[in-house]
């Protein structure tokens, strides 16, 4: 959540249950909004057309991949549990996968209201970026172009690259074997992490300044970041199946700096 938004929460009700809720109320704000602009232009283009940046996937897999981990979600909202679900049931024929869709997104944001005020971070937040980022996809399969981000929620989506998805996959490789320290730097709104990889673990970090030394540096405006950490923009302009080159800079061990993404 943006410090100025924490911030007024602390006045209106400076409790630490109060500004959680709004933190929670904000992502759940994103993923309503999100979900409403990924059905439009989704049902804007035709359920058999390419999803350029999810390669070898239709409109009509994104759709149906969106709804199943919606629904999918529910189970770890009411479980309480943090670990990802397997995906929900296979979707229906292509007359009612619209629908389908729409009344899961209601199921959930449903679900997420009602689990107020003890509801943990993990699902509100994962699921609000989910949205967020097909939601880009949808666009540009079906007006081969897409809209922008909110540069605090893409400032968000970059702290939960760093922050929550890279750890649940350190165990695997390259990350497994990976040492290093990469700096990620948002450079409009001014969020930084320092992202210290180890063998087998991933730890991000808010320094108040720039480290002197690290081994890589990410940085650039939010919306690019936020589009190459989620892997739909290219940290390397000859990186085939991707989107632009966007506005990031990259210094130190590129190898290393690429294992910071996600997609």
């Amino acid at each position: 959540m943006p410090a100025v938004m924490a911030e007024r929460q602390r006045v209106s009700d400076p409790t630490d249950e109060g500004v959680a809720r709004a933190r929670r109320d904000w992502w759940v704000a994103a993923l309503r909004r999100e979900g409403a602009e990924f059905a439009a232009a989704a049902a804007a283009a035709d359920l058999d057309d390419d999803v350029p940046t999810c390669p070898g996937w239709t409109v009509r897999r994104l759709v149906s991949h969106l709804s199943r981990v919606h629904r999918s979600a529910l189970i770890g909202v009411v479980d309480g549990t943090v670990e990802p679900p397997a995906l929900a049931a296979r979707p229906p024929e292509d007359g009612k996968l619209f629908g389908w869709y729409a009344d899961g997104l209601a199921r959930l944001l449903d679900v997420l209201a009602d689990a107020e005020p003890h509801l943990p971070d993990f699902w509100p937040r994962r699921l609000a970026h989910e949205t967020t980022i097909h939601r880009f996809d949808a666009e540009l399969a079906a007006h081969a172009r897409a809209g922008g981000f909110d540069p605090p929620l893409a400032a968000d989506g970059v702290g939960e690259v760093v922050e929550s998805m890279l750890g649940l996959r350190a165990g695997d490789e390259p990350l497994a074997s990976a040492r290093g320290d990469v700096l990620v730097e948002c450079t409009d709104t001014g969020d930084r992490w320092l992202v210290r990889l180890e063998p087998g673990r991933v730890r991000a970090e808010r320094p108040e300044s720039r480290p002197r030394r690290v081994d890589a540096r990410i940085a650039g405006p939010a919306a690019d970041l936020y589009l190459v950490l989620w892997g739909r923009l290219a940290l390397d302009p000859a990186e085939p199946g991707r989107t632009r080159r966007g506005r990031v800079e990259v210094g130190g061990d590129r190898a290393l700096a690429a294992l910071v993404r996600t997609g």
